[in-house]
């Protein structure tokens, strides 16, 4: 009777075994990717706040000169 049970046990744990070998790599892909892109976003966000510094200090400077 035992002997019926353990091959389809070892026939689950192997579709799960392909399942997950599947899954996990897809996920850490998808997670990965989702990092990228939000590490990308803050880094243009402050690059774009230190352009608009810059703009606007610029812009001061013309704007002081221009009224002496």
């Amino acid at each position: 009777m035992h002997e019926k049970k353990r091959p389809s046990l070892h026939y689950l744990l192997t579709k799960i075994f392909m399942v997950l070998a599947v899954v996990i790599p897809l996920v850490s892909l998808g997670m990965t990717l989702i990092n990228y892109r939000n590490n990308v976003q803050v880094k243009l966000d402050g690059f774009r706040q230190m352009l608009q510094t810059l703009d606007a200090t610029y812009l001061y400077k013309l704007v002081h000169e221009n009224e002496r």
